[in-house]
């Protein structure tokens, strides 16, 4: 199944299983029945037909991409009469797997049981009446996989066949579930089915005595990955704030399995350092493994390759920089911010002034969830420079560098209160992000100016770098919205250039919990985020704590009410002409102000 969140991982696969007898991987059990006497010479009867048997069917789909996986197997049943000096019986199974995967399956066999009973009785013996507890019983094989053997008496084992009607006549022991043997490997589709056939045999004389002796082995099946690299992890959640390890995540991979793995069968690495793995399971829901583990103490803050080692099906992945280690104080770029890191402090008081106490590190931070007046900031880097080529490396030296104050606001989000400083140049690419979740939205080439004002130039007569009179950036709705030809009234845009994690804040009606109405309305302001309100709130607005200002904005090449007007674009268009934005003076605000969309307005962004 396509999970495309942080467009990571194509396929996450759901199971669904049916089975006469078991609902966990194919199944198929051993009878050997027993009539021993002293007085009927030995007879050997003919293996029984396998289509006479009762299958077990395993059936997995693969919702997304209607993959599916099934595996059929039967019942085997020998039988062996009339022993005095020691008599051989076989059987065997033909196991039918079909799959669309088109990278195809490995086949293994293995018992039920992952240990022993105790340390004399082998959990791959089998036990008359299936009971664990009696002796004797039929012992496995001392032969193995790479080099089976010939029958002891009172033994039994399996054995790939070569050939399609005569039985084997060497064998070797099941092995148990922790360490199940490889049968067969496929590479590609087969939708009719692929054929591996099993023969069965035991070995018996007068010391055994007569009855049913069964033990049940597995058939378990794996998808063969269907892509590479980043596509075969996920990791939730993909950030942590603790830096001091302790914390759990867990991690979907896309190996398709209802094999039942233990802690210790699996390795993960975070950033080179062990993640103690504390559970694997089966997700019911979409059949994929997921594994949890508590993160490693010695994290440090970053972006981490996370590696996840299964020897037992040779399943080895990395999910490149998959996992950020950080919090609101250990990150340094804009676009490091998540939904996470922005909920790593807590969501301060609406005060603002004298009242607001500003904290600029994590020594000074003491917040607790009860309303405090501590308001969390940071100063953070767009990687794309203010240029918007992505070349200051260094951002403390840098020539390119834009640097933004980022606070958690009263409204429970994150805020840039600082404008936007993003020049857009004729035929630069820029990236840019999307409104609906912040993730990357590739890249928007802004196009040269015919001064018309219309959406189908983004560099219009309107957009404005660098502004020398107010130092600040002025954008037309449709630069700030990356081309966007929206015209539906009350409807986002796609995109923004807003850094990627971030976006245009909207207006009340649409997203209402990162708009300005609802920024307006938690700081007292207004009372619904959608009409506008008399009266000086110009003190709260552009406060220690918000920041806004009254830069004016362009209209026909000019600098207009520069001191006097605050306008600041939404995502929201209103028609095709005009789109919604804050507006406010020192008598009046209008969280959500319909404005011809070629102006040119300040842009600032909301995290996600």
């Amino acid at each position: 199944m396509s999970n495309n969140r942080i467009k990571q991982f194509n396929f996450r696969r759901k199971i669904l299983l049916s089975s006469e007898k078991r609902a966990v991987v194919a199944s198929a059990t051993v009878f050997l029945v027993a009539f021993l006497t002293t007085l009927i010479a030995s007879s050997i009867l003919a293996p029984i037909d396998s289509s006479n048997a009762t299958g077990t069917t395993v059936t997995a789909n693969i919702n997304a991409s209607d993959y599916y996986l099934n595996i059929t197997s039967h019942d085997v049943e020998m039988n062996l009469s009339s022993s005095i000096t020691g008599s051989y019986a076989a059987a065997y199974d033909t196991i039918t797997t079909k799959t669309n995967s088109p990278s195809g399956y490995k086949l293994y066999v293995s018992m039920e049981r992952d240990s022993d009973y105790d340390a004399s009785h082998p959990g791959n013996a089998l036990y008359k009446n299936g009971d664990s507890t009696v002796s004797p019983f039929i012992s496995p094989t001392n032969g193995t996989f790479s080099s089976p053997a010939a029958l002891d008496m009172n033994t039994w084992g399996i054995s790939v066949s070569n050939t399609s009607t005569g039985k084997e006549s060497t064998f070797f022991a099941v092995p148990l579930l922790n360490s199940p043997q490889l049968l067969q490997t496929t590479s590609s589709a087969n939708e009719s089915g692929v054929d591996k056939r099993l023969d069965f045999g035991f070995a018996a004389n007068a010391a055994m005595p007569m009855g049913s002796y069964a033990g049940t082995i597995l058939y378990t099946a794996t998808a063969n990955a269907n892509s590479s690299g980043n596509n075969e992890l996920l990791v939730t959640p993909a950030s942590t704030a603790s830096l001091a390890g302790g914390e759990s995540v867990v991690i979907t991979t896309s190996l398709y399995t209802n094999y039942p793995l233990e802690t210790d069968q699996v390795g993960v690495t975070i950033g080179g350092n062990t993640c103690t793995v504390t559970a694997v399971v089966t997700n019911a829901s979409v059949g994929t493994k997921e594994i949890t583990c508590t993160l490693p103490a010695s994290a440090t803050a970053g972006k981490k390759d996370v590696v996840v080692n299964i020897p037992l099906f040779g399943w080895n992945k990395t999910l490149t920089e998959g996992f950020r280690y950080g919090d609101f104080w250990s990150i340094t770029y804009m676009q490091d911010m998540t939904t996470e890191i922005c909920n790593t402090v807590y969501t301060p008081s609406n005060v603002v002034g004298a009242a607001a106490s500003i904290i600029t590190d994590k020594a000074n931070y003491t917040a607790t969830a009860d309303g405090t007046n501590q308001v969390p900031q940071r100063t953070l880097y767009d990687y794309r420079g203010i240029n918007g080529t992505g070349t200051a490396a260094n951002p403390a030296t840098g020539s390119n560098v834009a640097a933004y104050t980022v606070k958690k606001l009263a409204d429970g989000n994150c805020w840039m209160t600082d404008n936007l400083k993003l020049t857009l140049t004729a035929g630069q690419a820029v990236a840019i992000a999307k409104n609906s979740d912040g993730t990357a939205n590739g890249t928007w080439t802004p196009v040269a100016s015919t001064g018309d004002g219309s959406a189908t130039e983004a560099l219009n007569r309107n957009t404005k770098a660098n502004d020398a009179t107010t130092g600040q950036w002025y954008y037309s709705w449709w630069a700030a919205t990356a081309g966007s030809t929206e015209s539906t009234g009350g409807t986002d845009a796609q995109n923004s250039i807003c850094p990627v994690g971030w976006r245009l804040p909207s207006v009340y009606g649409t997203v209402q919990g990162k708009s300005y109405g609802n920024l307006t309305n938690v700081y007292g302001i207004t009372t619904n985020g959608t009409s506008s309100v008399s009266g000086d709130y110009t003190s709260t607005l552009e406060s220690n704590v918000l920041n806004f200002a009254r830069f004016g904005y362009y209209y026909s090449g000019s600098l207009n009410a520069n001191n006097s007007y605050g306008y600041y674009w939404s995502s929201a268009a209103n028609n095709a002409n005009d789109a919604y934005g804050l507006y406010y003076n020192s008598s009046d605000v209008r969280p959500q102000r319909s404005s011809l969309k070629y102006g040119g307005r300040s842009v600032r962004c909301v995290a996600l």
